[in-house]
This record gives C-alpha cells, structure tokens and sequence, in this order.
C-alpha cells in the first residue's frame, strides 16, 4: 500500500479505512478523524488547526511516527495485546484534553502537553524509553495505571495531579521524578499518588503550590545511592507508609508532614529535614 496524503484548507479529513495505507499524513482546518476495523494505524504528521485529531484502531495498534497538534482533543484508541498498544515517536499538542485510552509507549525525551488535561485511562499503562514530559496547563493529569521510564520524568498540572499506579522513574540510568500540582500558582490542585514512587537514578521533588500532596504508598528515592525525597508543600503519608531516600529527606520550610497512622522516615546516608 502507499502512504495516504490529504489537505483540506477549509474542512475536516476523515478515513474510516486508514490502516489500509502505508501511513497517513494529515492537515485539516477543522477535524482529522481516522479509523480503522482490522488493522494498524501508522501515522506521521498529523495536525487539525480548530478541531480535534482522534485515532482509532479497533483491531490493531497505533504507531503515530509523526506530531500530533489538534486545537482542541486529541484521543487516541487501539486493542490492548500483551504489551504496548499505541506507540508515540513525536510531541502531541492539544489545545484541549488529550485521552490515550490505551497501554502507550512514547520515545525518548518527547513531551504531552495538553491545554487542559492529559487523562491516560483506567489500569493502562504509560511509559518511554527515555526522559518524558507531561504536561496539562490549566487542567489535570491522570495516570490510570503504572508509569515507568528509563530517564527522568516530568509532570505539570495546572490543577491535580492523580497517579492512581505506581510511578517509576530512572529505571535505566539518572533522571529524577517531578511531579507539580497547581504549577500555574492559582491556589488550585493538589498531588495524590496511590501507588509508590520510585527513582533509581534521582530525586523525587513533590509539590503542589499551597495544596496538599497525598502520598498512599511508600515512597523510595535512589536507595542504593543518593537520591532525595523533596516534599515543597503540606503533605499527609498515609498509615504504615515510609519514606527513604538514599540521601536526604527534606519537608520545606513552614510546611507540615503528617500520617494518618504509623509513619516512617529514613534518610539513609544523610539528614532528615523536617521545616515546619
């Protein structure tokens, strides 16, 4: 098959057969809308001007080798086999919310920024092979399920942020784990992790402006070396939980920890840090 090329400059792009292409390549004013029954959707670069870009494999998996810009959703469907399901090689830009509905692999040091949210769906799973970036600007983001990179990974919420998995960060070398509620400073979003969070080649830095950080799992940062634990704002740990890191444990200045149980705390070649 050959590749499938469209423009429309003034409406919207739709194939419901487009896994019958080599790939697709499309630019739409409005709308671009692609699916396909049976087979694998390969896309490069994609981009709807005022709409939405939605891609649905019902029978196969999405290999989208190109960005991805849409002004308002960006949503993205394939069939869960035994692994990855849909397979990111560039950025995705929306305007509005992006939903991947699907397990979804991205490439090294790409980045999801989405005007609003960035939802992943309910016990699916994301991860790269690299550093990754997410990004929701004045929204949310929700990991349904596990989150695991090789590199470093980076979160912005302008709102909340929910991990409802475990988070893994630097599992193949450094990279620390970031994760920034209310990163627009508006007084709005808190960070709530109800897996564990882990880094095996960096620090773990929580925050969430003004709000509070809600940690329900254990918490390890670089146990075998010298990662940090930084806990910027209020944070309540839930019972029978602990924090280690493999250097420091440190809670800003002015801002309280608190467990809803028993509580543990371990620093274990530096200091514990407790500044409110």
């Amino acid at each position: 098959n050959s590749p499938f090329v469209a423009t429309s400059t003034a409406g919207s792009v739709t194939s419901n057969e487009a896994g019958h292409w080599d790939s697709v390549t499309a630019e739409a004013e409005n709308r671009i809308f692609l699916e396909d029954a049976g087979y694998d959707i390969t896309t490069k670069s994609l981009t709807a001007h005022t709409g939405y870009v939605t891609i649905n494999a019902q029978g196969g998996k999405v290999y989208a080798q190109g960005p991805i810009t849409a002004g308002t959703n960006v949503e993205i469907t394939a069939t869960d086999e035994s692994s990855d399901a849909i397979f990111i090689d560039e950025n995705v830009n929306a305007g509005s919310d992006i939903l991947l509905k699907n397990n979804t692999f991205v490439a090294h040091s790409k980045k999801l920024t989405a005007g609003s949210d960035v939802t992943v769906n309910r016990g699916k799973k994301l991860s790269s092979n690299g550093n990754l970036e997410v990004e929701a600007v004045t929204g949310n983001v929700i990991f349904g399920g596990e989150v695991v990179t090789r590199g470093s990974l980076t979160v912005d919420a302008g709102t909340d942020i929910t991990a409802h998995g475990n988070v893994t960060a630097s599992t193949g070398g450094l990279g620390d784990l970031v994760m920034t509620a209310d990163s627009d400073d508006n007084g709005d979003g808190d960070l709530t992790a109800h897996g564990e969070l882990t880094t095996y080649g960096g620090d773990i830095i929580l925050s969430a402006s003004d709000n509070t950080i809600y940690l329900n799992e254990n918490v390890n940062a670089d146990v075998a070396d010298d990662g940090d634990i930084w806990l910027n704002n209020n944070t309540v740990v839930a019972h029978g939980k602990k924090l280690t890191a493999g250097s420091d444990v440190t809670v800003n200045r002015g801002k309280k920890l608190s467990g809803s149980g028993n509580l543990a705390v371990e620093a274990i070649t530096g200091n514990v840090i407790f500044g409110g």
